[in-house]
């Protein structure tokens, strides 16, 4: 009798695929090529209007894109865009004053007073 074991299918293709990345990783420094990062996608699931839906996979289409492809670049774009604004904000508000007075600040009562 042979002795063999069982491999879930999910495990070993995630083997199979580390392993062509490997290899061709190697392949591509051999080149002198950069390795590329890889990036582990996930599988998600979102509920729209049936006719946002329609109107989209028309927009995917007309990219020559998977609707999956078009959700992630939008998704990725407002990530991105978010960020930057915050960066921006954060190095605005450590910059150096806009306004300077030529002395010292009025007290309420003196800017009252005049």
């Amino acid at each position: 009798m042979e002795n063999t074991r069982k491999v879930k299918a999910e495990p070993l293709a995630e083997r199979l695929a580390e392993r062509l990345a490997e290899r061709l990783a190697e392949r591509g420094a051999e080149r002198g090529a950069e390795p590329k990062p890889q990036r582990r996608l996930k599988n998600v699931t979102i509920t729209m209007d049936e006719d946002l839906l329609r109107r989209l996979r028309v927009e995917a289409a007309e990219q020559g894109a998977s609707v999956s492809r078009l959700v992630t670049e939008l998704a990725r774009e407002r990530v991105l865009r978010k960020d930057s604004h915050q960066r921006a904000m954060r190095d605005f508000l450590a910059g150096a004053p806009l306004f300077r007075s030529g002395g010292k600040y009025l007290t309420r009562q003196e800017a009252h007073d005049r």
